[in-house]
């Protein structure tokens, strides 16, 4: 990586442990196999796909078939004023284990996307 990709990255990192750290209740264990609502903050960039759900602390990296992730990722910047600030979503879908790949192993879980119920700009009563 360049530099600046890895400085990027480091920024983004940041961003989404920042994000996590907001987050105070517990959210309740999914039922294995079971699709759940997430509400939370998303940050959907090239380098980093990633929603840390409402009550929470943990930064999921999400994972979305074709369509979904070109219409998370097309309308993310019209949802933001800068790259890298976080949206909100509310999406169904599975909580999954943490991947092996170069961008997302470093976060401690995944939630493959099945379906977007809402997604618009953040507003500071989001997950209250």
């Amino acid at each position: 990586m360049t530099t600046v990709t890895t400085m990027r990255f480091a920024g983004l990192c940041l961003i989404a442990f920042i994000l996590a750290g907001c987050a105070t209740v517990p959210v309740p264990a999914p039922v294995p196999g079971e699709p759940v609502i997430y509400r939370g903050h998303l940050v959907m960039t090239p380098e980093m796909q990633v929603i840390v759900p409402c009550n929470t602390e943990e930064p999921l990296w999400v994972v979305a078939d074709e369509k979904t992730q070109a219409y998370l990722l097309s309308r993310y910047p019209s949802l933001v004023n800068e790259a890298d600030e976080e949206a909100f979503a509310v999406l169904q879908g599975k909580p999954g284990p943490t991947l092996d790949c170069p961008l997302c192993r470093d976060f401690p879980g995944s939630f493959q996307v099945q379906k977007v119920l809402e997604y618009r700009k953040a507003t500071p009563d989001d997950c209250h």
